[in-house]
C-alpha cells in the first residue's frame, strides 16, 4: 500500500465517523424542532381560543354596559321629565323655595 492509499484510507474512516456525529447531531435537532413546533401549534390553538373568549366577554360587557347605560338614562330622563313640569307648572315658586334652584339648574344642565 502506497502512502497515499494509506492515508485516504484512514480519511475514508474518519469521514464516516464525523459523518454519522452530524447526522445523528443534525437528527436529534430535528426532532427537537418537531416536537417545539408541535408545542407551539398547541399554543397556538390555546391562544386563539383565549382571544375568541375575551372578545366575546368584551362584547357582553359592552352589551351590558349599554343596557345599564339606557336603564339610567331612562330613570335620569323621567326625573329631568318630572323637574321640568315642576318648573313649567309654577317657575317662579321653584326659583324661589329653598333648595328649588339646583333642580332647575340641573334641568337646564341636562337639555344642554
Amino acid at each position: 500500500m502506497t502512502d497515499v492509499e494509506e492515508i485516504t484510507s484512514n480519511n475514508d474512516d474518519i469521514v464516516p465517523e464525523e459523518e454519522l456525529k452530524h447526522r445523528d447531531a443534525i437528527e436529534a435537532q430535528k426532532k427537537e424542532y418537531k416536537m417545539n413546533f408541535h408545542k407551539l401549534r398547541e399554543l397556538k390553538g390555546s391562544i386563539e381560543h383565549i382571544q375568541r373568549l375575551m372578545e366575546k366577554s368584551g362584547k357582553r360587557i359592552q352589551s351590558d354596559f349599554d343596557v345599564w347605560y339606557r336603564e339610567m338614562c331612562g330613570e335620569k330622563q323621567e326625573s329631568v321629565g318630572a323637574y321640568a313640569r315642576m318648573a313649567s307648572s309654577s317657575s317662579s315658586s321653584l326659583e324661589v323655595k329653598k333648595g328649588a334652584i339646583t333642580p332647575l339648574l340641573e334641568i337646564k344642565r341636562l337639555m344642554k
